[in-house]
């Protein structure tokens, strides 16, 4: 698994994990928490997340300290027939330019997701 479908909000594609050479990225954990408060009933939704993980080249290099977590809001709606779709505005609280620390001064990282038809 390389990691390309923005699972982490709050990061670029491809950001981390493989970036110049895809094979190594073979392992990936991802954690998601979401908060959705109803706007409007059944149709609308406010939300809130936070999001963890990164990418490795083998299960052995696995290592739960080294994630890089993301938070956020977003709006959910509800379109029948088609499913749910998702706006979402995340913050990368990690910079994978830097060695995988925490920096003194956080760049801006807002970045913008987009998902459609996941569960609700």
């Amino acid at each position: 698994v390389w990691y390309v479908d923005g699972q982490i909000r709050g990061y670029e594609d491809m950001s981390f994990g493989g970036r110049s050479h895809p094979w190594e990225g073979k392992s990936m954990l991802t954690l998601s928490s979401e908060l959705r408060f109803p706007l409007l009933e059944q149709t609308l939704y406010l939300s809130a997340f936070a999001d963890m993980g990164n990418t490795w080249g083998t299960l052995q290099e696995m290592n739960i300290i080294d994630l890089y977590p993301g938070v956020g809001f977003g709006v959910r709606l509800l379109i029948p027939m088609l499913g749910l779709m998702g706006f979402d505005f995340g913050y990368g609280l990690k910079n994978p330019e830097h060695d995988n620390r925490f920096e003194v001064k956080p760049r801006p990282q807002i970045t913008f997701h987009f998902q459609m038809g996941k569960g609700f």
